[in-house]
C-alpha cells in the first residue's frame, strides 16, 4: 500500500498564485464616471442660481453655466460643487463699473422708471417713462451719452412726453431742467410771464438764490422784482 501523501490545501498555496491587481482602482475610475453621471442628469435643470447647460466629461468634470444675468461660463464642477463659483464674472464686472462716474446716473435713470419704492416713480415708470433696451447696456449707454461736462450737469429728457433714449437726452444745468420740466412755474412781471430760471437770468442771479425766495419762501413776485430791479438787494 503506497503511502498516502498530503495535497497542500488552495490556502497554503496561494502564494503561487498569480497576485491580483490592486481594487483601489476601480472605485476610482466608478467615482468620476458616477460623478460626471449626476452632473450629466442636471443638463437643464437649475443649479442654485444657474442654469446646467452643458457637462464635459474628460479629465476633470467641467460645467456651461447660464449665469442668471443670462451670460454663459464654463467652470470646474467641483468648484461647482463647493460654491466657490458666484457668476459668470458678471459681479466683478459690475464691481469695477460701479467706479465708473456714470454708474450712479445709470442705475438711477433705471430704477426710477422701474420701481414703484423709488421716491420719483410717479413721476418717470409711473407716467410711462421707460428706458431704451439698448441703454440697459451700461458701456452702450455711456458710449452713446457721452461724459458729464461738469458737476452742475445733470441727465435730462428733451422730450418730457418720451422715454430715456437716443436722440432725446442731453446734459443740463439744474436751470435747464428747470425751464424744461412739466412742473414750471410761471411768474409775472411788468407784463412779462418767465419761469424761474428764465426770471434768474433776467437779474443776474443765481437759480437757487431766486428758487428758495419764490417756492420755498415766498415772497410777493412783484416786490421782489422791483427790489431785484432797482438793485436794493444784492444776492
Amino acid at each position: 500500500m503506497s503511502p498516502k501523501t498530503n495535497t497542500p490545501s488552495p490556502s497554503e498555496n496561494s502564494g503561487d498564485l498569480p497576485s491580483q491587481k490592486p481594487s483601489s482602482e476601480l472605485p476610482e475610475k466608478t467615482g468620476k464616471r458616477a460623478v460626471a453621471q449626476k452632473w450629466s442628469e442636471r443638463v437643464g435643470k437649475s443649479f442654485r442660481k444657474f442654469k446646467i447647460l452643458e457637462v464635459n466629461t474628460g479629465r476633470r468634470t467641467r460645467v456651461l453655466l447660464q449665469c442668471f444675468c443670462g451670460g454663459t461660463r464654463w467652470v470646474l464642477a467641483d468648484s461647482l460643487k463647493a460654491n466657490e463659483v458666484k457668476s459668470c464674472g458678471c459681479l466683478e464686472k459690475a464691481k469695477n463699473k460701479s467706479k465708473h462716474p456714470l454708474y450712479n446716473t445709470w442705475v438711477m435713470m433705471r430704477s426710477r422708471c422701474r420701481y414703484p419704492s423709488q421716491p420719483n416713480f410717479p413721476y418717470y415708470g409711473g407716467k410711462g417713462v421707460t428706458v431704451c433696451a439698448e441703454w440697459e447696456d451700461f458701456d452702450t449707454f455711456v458710449a452713446q451719452v457721452g461724459l458729464r461736462p461738469s458737476k452742475c450737469h445733470s441727465l435730462d429728457r428733451i422730450d418730457n412726453s418720451k422715454g430715456y433714449e437716443p436722440k432725446n437726452v442731453r446734459w443740463a444745468t439744474k436751470e435747464e431742467q428747470a425751464s424744461n420740466t412739466q412742473r414750471n412755474r410761471y411768474f409775472e412781471f411788468q407784463g412779462e410771464k418767465r419761469t424761474v430760471s428764465q426770471w434768474a437770468r433776467r437779474f443776474n442771479v443765481s437759480f437757487d438764490w431766486l428758487h428758495y425766495r419764490l417756492i420755498k419762501k415766498p415772497q410777493v413776485p412783484e416786490e421782489l422784482f422791483s427790489n431785484l430791479l432797482s438793485k436794493h438787494i444784492t444776492p
